[in-house]
């Protein structure tokens, strides 16, 4: 998220509505995106690709009034984070990375999954409605920590993926802009686990790092905590 301000970048498997329990608790204005195929993007989730993702996301930060901001991408944002910022540098003061997924430059997501769930992209075709990857997957990737309430939530919230995007290789060229960043480590998130974290951080560039002790979505299960973390971030 952004804007003298900060901005937030939805990954999946959510639109930006899974923001809402922390934007109200931000000292700065808030632009919450929604990515291609999402909330107030629609679109044929079989056509998009991490092209479109990008160039949506640039589009509603040029027509805002996002400066000296701070952008936050969460899990997937990591394919697109690159692209953005290589296109709204200087709209930025600082990145945030929340448990980013980064493949290795020129390669895509589906390198990075473990075997299991690499096979469930393997078997998935696309489609015009989407890829979801099952209520139990989410729950045993994404739901560490949370209560019922939590948990029901989520999958209540939760929403199909476009096919291609983890499919594309990524440029991560743009992170070469000299932009302050900082990797949000959560100790208990499985997607990715803190282990494979440390790579992706490397490769977005971080060297600051912040804990917190949550699974995947701190947004959903401690907002006051996470709100508290980028109000930090943003005061640097």
């Amino acid at each position: 998220m952004l804007s003298g301000s900060r901005r937030v970048t939805s990954g999946p498997p959510f639109s930006s509505f899974c923001w809402d329990r922390v934007i109200g608790l931000l000292d700065a204005p808030v632009l919450a995106i929604d990515l291609p195929g999402r909330g107030r993007h629609p679109g044929p989730l079989d056509k998009l690709h991490l092209a479109d993702f990008i160039e949506s996301a640039v589009e509603d930060i040029e027509g805002s009034e996002a400066t000296d901001a701070v952008l936050v991408g969460h899990s997937m944002a990591g394919l697109s984070i690159a692209g953005i910022v290589d296109r709204v540098h200087d709209r930025l003061r600082h990145i945030a990375f929340l448990s980013c997924t980064i493949p290795r430059d020129g390669e895509s997501m589906v390198s990075t999954l473990p075997p299991e769930l690499a096979k469930l992209a393997e078997l998935a075709v696309p489609d015009p409605a989407g890829v979801f990857p099952g209520k139990k997957v989410i729950v045993q990737t994404m739901c560490e920590g949370m209560d019922e309430d939590q948990t029901t939530f989520t999958l209540d919230v939760s929403i199909p993926e476009a096919y291609w995007p983890m499919r594309d290789p990524v440029d991560l060229s743009g992170l070469r802009h000299p932009v302050p960043r900082t990797w949000l480590k959560l100790l208990r998130d499985r997607s990715p686990s803190p282990e494979q974290a440390e790579l992706f951080a490397a490769r977005g560039g971080c060297r600051d790092f912040v804990e917190l002790d949550t699974g995947h979505f701190p947004m959903i299960t401690h907002p006051h905590e996470l709100a508290n973390l980028l109000n930090e971030i943003h005061s640097l």
